[in-house]
């Protein structure tokens, strides 16, 4: 009987939350008619922690020479140990360790900083009769999400989520909040929703100058009418602006390499430098060293200071364009 008293209040509290989501107005989703969970500055916050369901994400603001950028670093805890020893079975199972993963964080880790200074949500509950912690999650906590400000740490507690919208209910020194579903996902997800693909932030659409240097050679290109997608073309920097479609070929491949992910050697000495470019907006620019593993199975990876360190590269992108370096490179002098 008590079972089903709790499972309709579960129910009554997420019908409840799902219809004032979907009946509210337009107006209700902007900040100026949410609810300030905490105040916060644009700095303040120094870093985020979401413990959800055996996994922890750690989203942190970190700074070098180039700048400041997003780290993330998620840990999985083990769901059951492993295997019993089939030599010796009365032996206790080992104890696998947890997964640990870290990576620079993309536009939407970078995005946090914005959403939870302040944080915002979308209603404060003051439900008649108090807050029950049954109705709302908070009997059997779904976790939490620690936010270090300069201001003070705060610790808020994830309840249930409500029907179909998925917003969630949170607790922060007894209030009751409902978070938009939008502003936890990405730290729901942060291993597939936060990784940064890109070794260089420009990309096709800003990139004016590449400088390639492999096989002894230095070469340099400046894309022509930039502005203007139709006239716009590849010329080398020391020709009279004439196009040049096989330096074109290469930049266009080079650019669109990615990021596979950042699992990397512990030693990288093994590794082969196969070339290394550097891309420009006229403003700023990055250099990206590409390098290869020797063996049967070569893996491709990247060095460079936008990605922070060594990474792992997609192999079809980075051979594609280590295949077509000739056609970039100057030609030969007999």
């Amino acid at each position: 009987m008590r079972q089903v008293i709790v499972l309709s209040a579960l129910l009554g509290a997420a019908l409840v939350g799902s219809y004032m989501t979907w009946t509210a107005d337009e107006a209700d989703t902007t900040k100026a008619d949410q609810v300030m969970v905490y105040r916060a500055d644009a700095d303040d916050v120094q870093s985020l922690k979401w413990t959800h369901e055996g996994v922890t994400a750690v989203v942190e603001r970190r700074e070098d020479a180039r700048g400041t950028y997003t780290w993330v670093t998620v840990t999985e805890e083990p769901k059951e140990p492993a295997g019993t020893d089939l030599d010796d079975p009365s032996a206790s199972p080992e104890t696998p360790e947890p997964k640990v993963v870290s990576f620079k964080g993309n536009e939407a880790a970078d995005q946090l900083w914005t959403d939870f200074t302040p944080l915002y949500a979308l209603r404060e509950l003051h439900p008649e009769g108090g807050i029950s912690d049954t109705a709302f999650g908070f009997d059997s906590p779904q976790g939490t999400l620690e936010v270090a400000r300069k201001s003070g740490p705060l610790t808020l507690v994830l309840g249930g989520e409500t029907y179909g919208a998925k917003d969630r209910y949170v607790k922060v020194d007894g209030r009751v909040f409902l978070l938009d579903d939008k502003t936890l996902r990405s730290l729901q997800y942060a291993q597939t929703r936060l990784v940064d693909r890109l070794v260089e932030p420009l990309g096709e659409g800003k990139t004016r100058t590449v400088e390639l240097t492999a096989n002894g050679q230095t070469v340099s290109f400046v894309h022509q009418n930039h502005d203007d997608p139709r006239a716009a073309f590849w010329a080398r920097a020391e020709s009279s602006g004439e196009e040049d479609a096989g330096g074109a070929g290469w930049i266009g491949k080079a650019l669109r390499i990615r990021i596979q992910d950042y699992d990397v050697p512990a030693d990288a000495s093994g590794l082969e430098s196969l070339f290394r470019y550097k891309v420009g907006d006229g403003s700023e620019a990055w250099s990206v060293e590409v390098l290869r593993s020797v063996g049967d199975d070569p893996q491709y990876y990247a060095r460079g200071e936008y990605s922070r360190g060594l990474v792992h590269l997609t192999e079809s992108l980075a051979s594609e364009a280590f295949a077509d370096l000739t056609a970039a490179l100057p030609p030969a002098t007999p």
